[in-house]
């Protein structure tokens, strides 16, 4: 009886060790994740305010801009700052995802609205690989929504451009339509569609993880 209860009290030891030794892992864990999410975070705040001063003063120069090839190059300057801004957000995102301090906002938008601005904010992109950017809202879905639109035209904007990036003399088609509709909500359907090399299949689950790409 002594020997086994011997056997049972080393048993025990080596499992509470072992829940020890789990339990400093995911602390380890967890605290090597949120010294990543800070320090994305403390990176991108320090990089918007500098980009936020490059936008400003390449609008202002494009303002005064007379000559046509001047105008072009400072146009250039400031979609590619848009687009550099536009990624340093993206990281912040993630970091804000990872913590638990996303905010979403609830506001009345127009839906069309919303779509052509994120495409025409691609129109020059898309040009240039000669791709052809179109939408189509579906009969039936509601025009004017309440919800986050930053949040939404960023959504939209991410998958079109990621659509150019991939094709090249094609075309990338954003779709809407209703699911579902109960009383003053409402379920949309947002579909991104292009004719480029496509996602080969056991590479699909790489594209939902943080800094992961198919290609």
């Amino acid at each position: 009886m002594n020997e086994r209860t011997r056997e049972l009290t080393s048993e025990v030891a080596a499992h509470q060790e072992t829940s020890r030794d789990l339990r400093a892992a995911k602390e380890a864990a967890e605290a090597g994740s949120r010294a990543k999410s800070d320090f994305l975070a403390t990176i991108s705040h320090e990089l918007r305010t500098p980009m936020h001063v490059i936008l400003g003063m390449s609008g202002l120069a494009l303002e005064s801009a007379r000559d046509s090839r001047q105008r072009e190059h400072l146009k250039v300057l400031k979609e590619s700052a848009d687009s550099l801004l536009a990624i340093i957000n993206n990281v912040l995102d993630i970091s804000k995802i990872e913590a638990g301090k996303v905010v979403l906002l609830s506001e009345p938008f127009n839906l069309r609205d919303e779509l052509e601005a994120a495409l025409n904010s691609l129109d020059i992109l898309a040009r240039d690989k000669e791709v052809t950017l179109s939408w189509k809202i579906v009969p039936r879905t509601p025009g004017v929504l309440l919800g986050d639109r930053d949040r939404l035209r960023q959504i939209i904007i991410n998958l079109v451009s990621n659509g150019i990036k991939f094709t090249t003399r094609g075309e990338v088609t954003v779709e809407v339509r209703c699911e579902r509709r109960v009383s003053d909500r409402a379920t949309l359907h947002f579909r991104v569609k292009d004719t480029g090399i496509g996602i080969p299949k056991e590479k699909l689950g790489k594209i939902f993880t943080a800094f992961e790409q198919a290609d």
